[in-house]
């Protein structure tokens, strides 16, 4: 450790953070409501396209509309990192770095000739 009882963690290198794993870095997920396709069933015409015999204005007679949930993008903030695409290093809870194994933390050890 060069006697200052820390290393660099190998897991996030020194970093502190690491990349999102549910949304691989991308700060964003596929939408659950509309499953990635930015539209949903139109509510009014329950997706016909037609409301009492008359094209649905909701929908302009397509049954879709955009989803709202995520704006039509199909695409929605990452839960697990809160859209950042990275997360805190659970092995050195975000320091960067982590306590010596060989001394402890202290920087130093005891000699094994003088034990």
């Amino acid at each position: 450790c060069g006697g200052d009882g820390q290393y660099s963690c190998y897991r996030c290198e020194g970093s502190g953070e690491m990349e999102c794993s549910r949304c691989d870095g991308e700060g964003t997920t596929e939408c659950e409501s509309c499953e990635g396709d930015g539209e949903v069933e139109c509510r009014k015409c329950d997706g016909s396209g037609e409301v009492d015999g008359e094209e649905c204005d909701a929908c302009e007679a397509t049954g879709r509309v955009n989803c709202e949930d995520c704006s039509g993008s199909g695409r929605e903030e990452c839960s697990s990192c809160d859209g950042e695409g990275s997360v805190e290093c659970s092995r050195c809870d975000g320091e960067g770095s982590t306590e010596c194994d060989e001394c402890g933390g202290y920087g130093t050890r005891d000699c094994p000739e003088c034990s």
